[in-house]
């Protein structure tokens, strides 16, 4: 008996919800494609409540496997989970805000927190960015080690800071006023991070430079 047939009647997926259910509009036509992809059939829904009624009609009392990526409100989760799951249902949310786990009451031991790359990972990433290599210069190896650390090992970070560094490694006031930016204000890279990440590939590459 395969693994879908064993415990679950219906797969459906809402990919980068932050984005596609931004507002009420786009709450419904996610609600929309999630039936669609559990019944295979289209439905028509004309508010967020009808999105609701309709889970409730059409898949109250089946077990579920629902993945919802990236969703940054109580109200996404509110609008895509609710209490017609059946037992036995699976649900697997990705968020950058653990907050919005712990307003929708989702137990502790459920949360899982991504750490970043390793020290030495990271450090090798950063640097074929920074210096098309696999290691930096041995005169740029401390800072390289503390950006690294102060972004937690985040790649995309790396990959973005590692690409606007690359050409000014004869500007050591440039790597040091990064640094101290990067330390004293978090804040900025969390707001750029989000508008980078729904960038396509060709327009990140264009940001990095403008950067």
């Amino acid at each position: 008996m395969g693994y879908r047939g064993y415990w679950q009647d219906h797969s459906c997926q809402g990919s980068n919800v932050r984005t596609t259910a931004a507002d009420a509009i786009g709450v419904t036509n996610l609600q929309k494609q999630i039936l669609k992809d559990s019944t295979k059939k289209d439905e028509t829904v004309d508010n967020v409540d009808k999105g609701i009624s309709l889970f409730k009609d059409r898949l109250g009392g089946k077990r579920v496997m629902l993945i919802l990526d990236d969703v940054d409100s109580v109200g996404q989760l509110n609008a895509l989970v609710g209490d017609w799951l059946a037992p036995g249902s699976r649900i697997i949310i990705t968020s950058r805000n653990i907050h919005i786990l712990n307003v929708a009451h989702v137990p502790s031991e459920c949360i899982h927190e991504i750490s970043g790359l390793e020290i030495n990972e990271g450090l090798q990433l950063f640097s074929w960015h920074a210096f098309l290599r696999a290691y930096p210069t041995p005169n740029y190896k401390d800072i390289s080690t503390k950006i690294v650390e102060a972004y937690k090992g985040h790649p995309l970070s790396l990959e973005v800071i590692g690409s606007f560094l690359h050409d000014k490694q004869n500007n050591e006031g440039c790597w040091t006023e990064a640094l101290q930016n990067i330390i004293l204000h978090p804040e900025i890279h969390d707001r750029l991070y989000i508008s980078y990440s729904d960038l396509s590939n060709t327009e990140k590459e264009i940001f990095v430079d403008i950067a």
